[in-house]
């Protein structure tokens, strides 16, 4: 079986769309069907084959480590960095490279869920990029205007994160997987440094970046909406 390399999991941001809600909770730890969402996300990161997990943290970073130290995870090692001013999802990144080891690495947001082959992904990322690149994880939707459409020529990126008009598109779905050298590139000094929108499209514009794309639902918890959907959604995917 093919060993998985770490898997960064992008978890200090604040909840702003759940504020109302949630005012003392992080996101990554949002109830869902009574148990918290971080929970589901283990579980599903055990059953993909990841034993290397990291979390990038921030916001209220203290209860998520309170919540792994209790944790039944004995089959996963588990780190974790923690931001003391926001830096962003790509400054996480950054944040996370001394304790984090290896060529290669997953990263996926800690809000959102879909079932994807981590194996066959890193697969084609190794026979795809022979030099230093990227892979992103990309699924179909019916409505791509809500989200950043992704397209590609030949498997690899053109266009990726820009919004488009209404109508069925594929879509970046938060998962993705870097050669390590790609983040020791010189990188601007700021206070805030996004993957989405500083990182990734510079190695779209460099070649760097294939997809690797899926037909699979997409939870996002970042809404009251699909909070509340959640239980459902977990049901059926498991069911």
């Amino acid at each position: 079986m093919t060993a998985l390399p770490p898997v960064l999991v992008l978890a200090g941001g604040k909840a702003t769309r759940l504020g109302g809600i949630l005012p003392d909770c992080p996101k990554i730890l949002a109830p869902v069907g009574g148990d918290p969402f971080l929970d589901v996300l283990l579980g599903r990161l055990l059953r993909q084959g990841f034993t290397q997990v990291h979390f990038c943290l921030g916001v209220m970073a203290e209860q998520v480590i309170d919540y792994l130290v209790r944790a039944d995870i004995a089959d996963l090692r588990v780190t974790a960095s923690i931001e003391d001013r926001p830096l962003g999802t790509g400054g996480a990144i950054l944040n996370a490279m001394s304790p984090v080891r290896g060529r290669r690495f997953f990263v996926i947001n800690g809000d959102s869920l879909i079932d994807f082959d981590a194996t066959a992904m890193f697969e084609d990322h190794v026979e795809t990029h022979r030099d230093p690149g990227a892979t992103v994880l990309t699924t179909k939707v019916e409505d791509a205007g809500r989200f950043g459409i992704v397209e590609s020529k030949d498997g690899r990126v053109t266009r990726f994160g820009e919004k488009a008009g209404s109508g069925p598109g594929r879509i970046n779905a938060g998962v993705y997987l870097f050669d390590r050298v790609l983040f020791e590139q010189d990188w601007p000094e700021q206070a805030e440094l996004s993957l989405e929108r500083d990182m990734i499209p510079r190695w779209v514009a460099d070649g760097l970046v294939s997809e690797f794309p899926i037909s699979a639902p997409l939870l996002d918890i970042g809404t009251p909406e699909a909070l509340a959907g959640a239980p459902a959604f977990i049901g059926n995917a498991t069911g």
